[in-house]
């Protein structure tokens, strides 16, 4: 075959006629040719020359501003147990340069932070050191800190379970530039190295020595440079904005304050009422980000309210004064508008004078409705009486639909897990072994309920319906009933959409005011970065300042070397002060995970010790293991630890040299039921909730299901629970809530437990749909090729009728629909798509939405101190509907029985 033609470079091409248009018109700008310069080698040196210069002076910018005397570099130093002396490595520190000016007395301030110049290194630092007993004080500082040094033993035999937890929190919760150290002088730092990444990660790869002087001037110089150095980098992601914001991912663009003294403020009130409002007077050095004191943002929030400023485990609280001297030495001031016109009336009083009043007062109350209120609730210090979800429906329910609620909403009333601190006869109480056992029921029969034969199957699952399919099926949600918290809560069309938007605002904004160059951003009012302001926090509750001053200020008689957890203060992003529903991807621990197979066995051995006892089927049901059956359960504990020593020894293949002295699994391992009181750590926030689980969608439209129990799954589990607006990417910690079961005549006590799981924040949506599926089981009578006669799912006749048209299965796959109904006790003739085996199980799939419970108390103290007055916190704003909210609304009309149930067929 011969080629075609191919024209050369030497083919004529002529002159095209296209006068008659101009050679302009139609032409895009980015097909126009450009000239393509070729630089020389000169010019391309010269170029990579300037490059390298404007690098170099923007670092020399960074060093100049993080460790100079507005922004001192701040150095945490965290012994990793509590045999390693923190204070001794502080002290080296501080006398590391000889030369080094001690700027502020230690003892000054209630953290005992050293302010010290290095003359050698030019710089300033303020070093604090932490207690590894206190987790919570560790993070707010650690998201405060521009520097960490984790002090670990000199063998890794000191770690133990607590530390390891310990550790486990410090790293899920993120950590700033690192370093590790070890202050003896014997130890082999390559072998501690060694062993020490088998547990964690070393960031730097490296473990510092600390016991000389040159040891802590090495890493003073360390810190100092590798910190600018990273501050560039990040100033430079940050398309020109110059720093101004902490090295923590939780804490950027926020402006936080540590608190080196508190003190307590009065006003007196005579408009409206009379009376008298207390505020907290805190001061510290600002650092980060300033302190807007206007936010156009906030629509919803009224003009004479100054900013929301946030303090870890206690909440939200409305700045009413603010007075600071600038670096020029004028004194600033600034009132909230509320406060105008009756400044006069502010006075200063004695910290612990306001607090023993408080105190007196507390004692001296002879109320009889609190009292009651206060023993009513013992078990978890005021809290509210929780409804399930679905009582908004204003058609009533009979009373005798409480007694057959759903297993979750049965135990929901104790809110927290519960443990025996004060029983030293047995490892494991009636409650959690009977938790142990609903897991492993729910893991062998998942989603089974049995239908009661007492009460119509119409009127116990009148909530539910059907769907022909899980996936692939709409729910219809325009029959849903919200309830009465969502007609105030933020919902967002497009979280993500709306989080890039809010954060652009803030760098912009951040970037405008240190500037200075816009004038759009010359009016706004703040309080600048790197000096020491004096703010005024109120009006509070006076319960609540003095639960304040008694956790973080030392008393005045009390020796200056006592140490009191930090307390710290942090300002709010746009819309940060208003309740959504916040979804977090959680993961449970390794440990959890390797133990899961040991939980079975534990379900296994606790259901045959029930059943083999002398229980009474007429006043107990199998699922229902209570407090009577305490005593049994111990007495039966030697032969769950035997059991659990055999499937050990079988695993290990070696016999364990003692019954009694393996341990039980960890605490951590215990299941995680959903709707049970936890602690989350998510960022800078701190609050106290009752989580909901269910299964992680690719789509945030898709359908997610209820899960009952916290699998220790390696893909991780959604946990929904109500909280407060947060931008992602946020690290969370989950905690659980524990109450003890007290000896006859003693009060229970609400502890924080282990750390049960860590996650990120997945998202903020009210609309996700979470939808809880249960199986109505049946049993085969008879069975004639395709046709069966079906028993024991339903008990009347008009229930049979009533479900006629919600497809059934099996669970060996196959597919039928009941044809009619025979006799008075409730059997059924099916047919299916194949003929049944006898031993096969006939399910009825039904369908309902959950949301998680009201539960939201930033407040943790209220519901670890029995005897705190207050209840969970309702969240009561007037909250707008703009152009980017979406508020879901109760639907006012009622729904009729025959609208619960839809047609498989629809």
């Amino acid at each position: 075959m011969v080629p075609p033609h191919r024209p050369g470079h030497l083919k004529q091409v002529n002159k095209r006629h296209k006068k008659a248009r101009s050679s302009s018109v139609g032409i895009s700008i980015s097909s126009t040719p450009r000239s393509s310069k070729v630089l020389t080698k000169r010019e391309r040196r010269l170029l990579s020359k300037q490059r390298r210069t404007i690098k170099v002076e923007e670092l020399k910018k960074c060093v100049g501003l993080r460790g100079s005397k507005e922004q001192p570099l701040m150095c945490v130093v965290i012994p990793l147990t509590s045999s390693v002396p923190g204070y001794l490595a502080q002290l080296l520190l501080r006398k590391a340069d000889p030369c080094a000016m001690l700027l502020e007395d230690p003892y000054a301030n209630l953290q005992h932070v050293v302010y010290i110049q290095s003359p050698m290194l030019k710089k300033h630092y303020a070093i604090v050191t932490a207690d590894c007993n206190d987790l919570f004080g560790c993070i707010d500082l650690a998201q405060l800190a521009d520097w960490l040094v984790l002090l670990c033993p000199s063998d890794c035999s000191g770690f133990s379970p607590e530390s390891n937890e310990f550790l486990t929190a410090l790293y899920a919760q993120g950590l700033t530039n690192t370093s590790f150290a070890v202050m003896s002088s014997l130890c082999d730092v390559k072998g501690l190295k060694r062993d020490l990444q088998k547990r964690i990660p070393i960031p730097e790869d490296t473990i510092y020595r600390l016991n000389r002087t040159d040891h802590a001037i090495a890493l003073l110089r360390h810190m100092s440079n590798s910190s600018a150095y990273s501050a560039s980098l990040r100033a430079n992601k940050m398309k020109g904005l110059p720093f101004t914001g902490f090295d923590h991912s939780a804490a950027r663009y926020r402006a936080g304050l540590l608190a080196d003294s508190l003190s307590v403020v009065t006003e007196q009130v005579t408009i409206p009422e009379e009376k008298t409002n207390v505020y907290l007077r805190i001061t510290g050095c600002l650092r980060g980000a300033p302190i807007f004191l206007s936010e156009p943002l906030e629509q919803s929030r009224s003009d004479e309210s100054g900013p929301l400023l946030y303090i870890p485990g206690w909440g939200e609280f409305p700045l009413a004064k603010a007075s600071w001297t600038n670096d020029d030495g004028t004194t600033r001031e600034w009132l909230s508008p509320i406060l105008q016109g009756r400044s006069k009336g502010l006075c200063r009083k004695d910290t612990y004078p306001m607090k023993e009043y408080l105190e007196s007062f507390d004692d001296d109350s002879d109320d009889p409705d609190k009292e009651e209120s206060i023993n009513g609730s013992q078990d978890l210090g005021e809290l509210p009486e929780a409804k399930p979800h679905g009582d908004d429906d204003p058609v009533a329910e009979p009373k005798e639909l409480d007694e057959y609620e759903d297993a979750e909403d049965m135990c929901f009333s104790d809110f927290a897990a519960r443990t025996a601190e004060s029983s030293q006869s047995s490892s494991l109480t009636a409650s959690q072994l009977a938790k142990f056992r609903e897991a492993r029921m729910a893991e062998l029969f998942p989603d089974e309920v049995e239908t009661p034969s007492n009460l119509p199957a119409r009127a116990r699952f009148a909530k539910y319906r059907s769907l022909p399919r899980f996936h692939g099926s709409v729910w219809p949600i325009e029959k849903d009933i919200f309830p009465t918290h969502y007609e105030n809560i933020a919902c967002f069309r497009n979280y993500n959409r709306n989080r890039r938007s809010v954060l652009r605002y803030v760098r912009q904004r951040l970037a405008g005011v240190l500037a200075m160059e816009d004038p759009a951003y010359t009016n706004i009012k703040f309080i600048p970065s790197g000096i020491r302001p004096t703010l005024l926090l109120g009006p509070m509750d006076t319960n609540v300042l003095n639960m304040i001053l008694k956790e973080h200020d030392r008393p005045p008689d009390a020796p200056d070397e006592m140490y009191v957890p930090p307390l710290v203060v942090w300002s709010l992003l746009p819309h940060e002060n208003r309740i959504s529903v916040s979804h977090f991807l959680m993961r449970r621990l390794t440990s959890d995970v390797l133990g899961e197979a040991e939980t079975s066995v534990i379900g296994d051995v606790a259901t045959k010790v029930i059943e083999s006892g002398s229980w009474s089927s007429d006043s107990h049901t199998p699922m229902s293991l209570g407090e009577d059956a305490d005593s049994q359960v111990v007495m039966n504990d030697e032969e769950i630890r035997n059991v659990l020593t055999g499937f050990r020894a079988q695993q290990a293949r070696s016999r364990t040299a003692s019954v009694h002295s393996l341990p039980l699994l960890a605490p951590s391992c215990e299941p995680v039921k959903s709707k049970e009181l936890m602690l989350f750590q998510c960022g800078i926030r701190r609050f106290v909730s009752a989580p909901v689980y269910s299964t992680v969608t690719a789509s945030p439209h898709e359908k997610a299901k209820f899960e009952k129990y916290f699998k220790p799954t390696s893909t991780g589990i959604i946990a929904t629970t109500y909280g407060p607006v947060m931008y992602a990417p946020l690290n969370v910690l989950q905690f659980r809530v524990r109450v003890n079961e007290p000896a006859p005549g003693e009060m229970a006590k609400t502890y924080m437990s282990e750390l049960v799981a860590t996650g990120t924040l997945h998202s903020i949506d009210p609309s996700r749909l979470i939808l809880k599926r249960i199986f109505l089981s049946g049993h085969p009578f008879r069975i004639h090729q395709r046709h069966v006669v079906a028993r024991f799912m339903f008990f009347n006749p008009v229930d049979v009728d009533y479900f006629k048209s919600v497809p059934l299965m099996t669970k060996n796959g196959a597919v039928g629909h009941i044809k009619e109904s025979l006799g008075t006790h409730g059997h059924m003739k099916c047919v299916f798509d194949r003929k049944l085996n006898a031993a096969d199980v006939i399910l009825m799939p039904l369908y309902k939405r959950v949301f998680p419970k009201w539960v939201y108390e930033p407040q943790i103290v209220k519901v670890f101190e029995p005897k705190c007055p207050g209840k969970l916190e309702k969240i009561d704003a007037d909250w707008f509907e703009a152009a980017e909210t979406l508020q879901l609304r109760k639907k006012p009309s009622e729904r009729k029985s025959s609208d619960l149930m839809d047609d498989s067929s629809a």
